[in-house]
C-alpha cells in the first residue's frame, strides 16, 4: 500500500471485507462453476469478528455467540481459550 498508516486507518474505518484462503492449488478460469454453500443463519457478522480481534475486553455472551458460528479453527481455539480463562 506504500502507506505506513494503512493498517490503523483500515482498522479505524471498520470496513472489513471477506478474505479467502486457498485449500487446494489448481487452475480456475472465467466461466468455471462456483457453488455457494449455505452455512446457516448465525447472529455473527464479519464486523463482529473484526471488532473482536481489536478489543482488549470481551463480553462473555458475545464470545459464546461467536462460537455458535462456523469459525476458522484458529479463531475458534482462541475464543475457547478466552472463555476457559474466565472459569
Amino acid at each position: 500500500m506504500q502507506d505506513r498508516g494503512f493498517g490503523l486507518k483500515f482498522r479505524d474505518a471498520e470496513r472489513p471485507g471477506i478474505y479467502f484462503r486457498v485449500l487446494n492449488e489448481g487452475e480456475i478460469e472465467t466461466g468455471d462453476p462456483v457453488t455457494f454453500v449455505e452455512s446457516g443463519d448465525y447472529d455473527v457478522t464479519i464486523l463482529d469478528l473484526f471488532r473482536y480481534k481489536y478489543r482488549q475486553q470481551h463480553d462473555h455472551a458475545d464470545l459464546r455467540r461467536y462460537l455458535d458460528a462456523p469459525l476458522a479453527t484458529r479463531m475458534r481455539a482462541e475464543i475457547e481459550k478466552k472463555l476457559a480463562a474466565r472459569q
